[in-house]
């Protein structure tokens, strides 16, 4: 019975995944396109209609990975298409990511495009206050909370 059960769950399980379109594997597979700086694969995703919004591995979307490795190109490209400059996860924000990512570039193009410096992770934390903990002074002061 308990084997019959969890088969069924099983397969229920994957009739939604493709009932989704299984987005998650699509968003993680431009996620992945971008952690490898392959503007093209990014490109073509979008014209497939990938979400830009969407979720894959850690709830990460795809314009927190760009932030996080500092790709300037592929920020402007997501932002082009409709990514949420305050999308976050419960870890970090795109700002954070930015910030993590050492690129006083995407930093800037991101607070450009409107992110919000006020922004809290789950421990409290903020862009500026990630920022001085790693001693990255000048990136600090530019996410300042007013």
């Amino acid at each position: 019975m308990k084997l019959t059960l969890l088969k069924f769950a099983f397969c229920f399980g994957c009739l939604l995944l493709v009932a989704s379109g299984c987005q998650f594997f699509r968003v993680d597979n431009l996620n992945q396109a971008i952690v490898r700086g392959d503007t093209e694969a990014v490109r073509k995703a979008i014209a497939r209609g990938v979400n830009v919004n969407g979720r894959g591995m850690h709830a990460a979307t795809p314009l927190l990975r760009a932030a996080g490795v500092g790709r300037l190109d592929i920020c402007e490209l997501l932002v082009k298409h409709g990514a949420d400059v305050n999308g976050h996860n419960d870890s970090a924000s795109v700002l954070m990511m930015a910030a993590g990512s050492r690129n006083e570039e995407v930093v800037r193009f991101i607070l450009k495009s409107g992110a919000n410096k006020a922004w809290t992770n789950a421990i409290g934390q903020t862009s500026e206050s990630q920022a001085r903990q790693r001693g990255l002074t000048n990136i600090a002061a530019l996410v300042k909370v007013e």
